[in-house]
């Protein structure tokens, strides 16, 4: 492991760094002063307060600027959380909001102003997100009593709204009552309006037009085109529109349409998440009609590019939690009883199909899950600059379930762990997670699947005039006694990036990523600008061998990747990878641009009842 480690370290600070011969030392810790929960404060809300060079609220809003603040985004951070701690318990009197621009203006100041033509001219096209939409997601009230874990709360579930920046709560304390207080919303959108697309090789390619925040709705609307110059239909199109939070109660709805050469079809979603750690109820309902389809969608990773799937699936789960230590945030946990039942339907079913994957069924599970979670704000980790919530905590559930197939009568069940951060007191993030499961046909095992998941985040270092980060992953599954045509690839998204080839298959796998990420001060025309390098490895084999005694390949590089998180885009990345015992297929160079989605973390929150995914 630290081989693996020095070597993406390595690459990242020879080819990128110009200040390589500076030392290193840690920086401020992930946790410190900014977990949701946390009682005590490095500096005291005056001191704060004194720093500000100018402070003006009121109702028409929140303005300050302040030198020594600007591109700190943690010392905002302190600042906001100051005041809410020295505001702790005093009433709420009012609640008031202000919008920023998408370009120009941060919460570190207020004041600055879009500096280039097309950030003024965004700021003009755009539409601001409507109040009422806003407030629809601000849960707390004028009359309560002020919180500070159930402000910041609040503040991560409108963070998580796809056409919001980012938002802070400022605590106003009263001149002339000290039991009084007034709240200010300060939130900032994301320009709204995207556009996207993707080639695959000379044969195909994908354009795709898309608004986050509709009308400043806060709907999302999507259209891609997809073209085929060997399949039909030639010119393809897909849509969707989707609504959060309808009617203020955290219910969302998403609708889709795809007539493209690898599906047709329609589907519709209706969610209910576990999205606070007081919600006592959850569900979804689901349907799927596909005339045509390589997979099962969002069930089955198994593609049959050769002979298209008709069916119908419907979905749905509910979910009831009982709150355990609700008095205490610290010691919050949810338990969890859910039960979910899927429906599967095949249409003009070819004989050539295999029976063991694509035959009718009714599939019957329940759940019983323990949740336990708080957040650590930090920066710099997989955006660039904004806030980031971090999860820390546990999930641990036990699944059972029955699978009354067309052809089989069979029993599943499987238990799963997770836990996050185990390095308590280190500034480090620390995830693990495992899960044992498979289902059983006359008191026999099959379809079994052991997996084991680790990932590493160091702090926050200084190098110089940048600030660099160390990722390290390492994942390993096995399969137990699956069905003959079953296999687990090592490829691109599976374990060893910039590896296109579908030759590494095996019952086995073990892979190790690590990734050394500068983040460079200086943004491009606001886009952010970070450098890595990668050293990725892993083992791919059967069963019946020592998993680091199977077939080896291994892949290193470096990259840049340019992010501005005013905008709806994802991050567009340029990756340059070496790969040097390479099967046949694949290039030994390999050169990759094109746009990433945003890594998640790994969520502590409750889910439906689901089947361990061997993938």
């Amino acid at each position: 492991m630290e081989v693996v480690l020095n070597i993406s370290f390595f690459i990242c600070l020879i080819l990128f760094c110009p200040y390589s011969g500076v030392a290193c030392r840690a920086d401020t810790p992930i946790h410190q002063a900014r977990h949701y929960n946390f009682n005590t404060i490095q500096q005291s809300s005056q001191d704060t307060v004194n720093k500000i060079e100018k402070i003006h609220h009121g109702i028409g809003g929140l303005i300050f600027k302040n030198t020594a603040l600007q591109n700190d985004n943690l010392s905002s951070l302190s600042f906001q959380y100051s005041t809410l701690e020295s505001n702790r318990g005093k009433t709420i009197v009012s609640i008031n909001y202000q919008e920023l621009d998408p370009f120009g203006p941060t919460f570190m100041d207020t004041t600055k102003v879009a500096r280039t033509k097309l950030g003024r001219f965004g700021n003009r096209i755009h539409v601001n997100t409507r109040l009422n939409r806003i407030k629809k997601n601000v849960f707390i009230s004028a009359g309560d009593k002020l919180k500070v874990d159930e402000v910041l709360e609040n503040e991560r579930i409108i963070r998580s709204l796809p056409y919001i920046e980012d938002v802070r709560f400022f605590a106003i304390g009263s001149k002339t009552d000290t039991t009084k207080v007034d709240l200010l919303v300060v939130t900032k959108d994301v320009f709204s309006f995207g556009v996207g697309g993707h080639l695959s090789g000379t044969k195909s390619a994908s354009y795709k037009i898309y608004n986050q925040n509709l009308f400043g709705l806060g709907h999302q609307i999507s259209l891609k085109v997809v073209n085929n110059i060997e399949k039909k239909p030639y010119v393809g199109m897909e849509g969707l529109y989707s609504i959060k939070n309808i009617c203020s109660k955290f219910f969302d709805v998403t609708i889709g349409y795809s007539n493209t050469y690898k599906k047709e079809g329609s589907y519709f979603k209706l969610d209910k998440e576990f999205l606070f750690s007081t919600t006592k109820w959850g569900g979804g309902l689901s349907g799927f009609r596909m005339t045509r389809a390589e997979n099962i969608i969002d069930y089955d990773d198994l593609t049959n590019d050769s002979i298209p799937l008709n069916y119908k699936l419907g979905d749905s789960w509910l979910g009831y939690a009982f709150l355990l230590n609700k008095q205490n945030p610290l010691k919050r946990m949810q338990l969890v009883v859910a039960a979910r039942y899927c429906n599967i339907r095949f249409y003009d079913r070819s004989p050539l199909l295999d029976k063991e994957y694509y035959s009718n069924s009714n599939i019957f599970l329940g759940s019983i899950s323990l949740s336990k979670r708080n957040y650590v704000r930090d920066y710099l980790i997989y955006s660039y600059g904004i806030t980031e919530d971090i999860p820390k905590g546990c999930l641990n559930e036990f699944v059972f379930g029955y699978d009354n197939n067309e052809f089989i009568k069979r029993w599943y069940t499987h238990l799963y762990i997770s836990t996050s951060n185990i390095l308590q007191y280190s500034p480090e993030y620390l995830f693990f997670s495992a899960g044992l499961g498979s289902f059983y046909n006359a008191h026999k095992m099959e379809q079994g699947m052991f997996e084991a998941h680790i990932k590493y985040i160091s702090r926050l270092m200084p190098i110089g005039l940048q600030k660099i980060r160390q990722f390290v992953q390492l994942d390993y599954m096995t399969g137990i006694k699956r069905f003959k045509n079953e296999k687990i690839y090592l490829k691109d998204d599976l374990g060893l990036r910039g590896m296109y080839s579908s030759e590494l298959t095996g019952i086995r796998r073990l892979s190790i990523n690590s990734e050394s990420v500068i983040f460079r001060k200086k943004a491009i025309a606001d886009f952010h600008v970070a450098v890595f390098g990668f050293y990725d490895c892993g083992f791919i084999g059967l069963k019946n061998k020592l998993i680091l005694s199977q077939n080896f390949y291994s892949g290193f590089g470096f990259g840049i990747r340019l992010r501005n998180e005013n905008l709806v885009f994802r991050t567009l990345q340029f990756r340059l990878g070496f790969y040097p015992n390479y099967p046949s297929g694949v290039n030994f160079i390999d050169v990759y641009f094109d746009e990433m989605n945003k890594t998640k973390f790994p969520s502590f929150q409750p889910r439906e009842p689901q089947i361990l995914q061997f993938k």
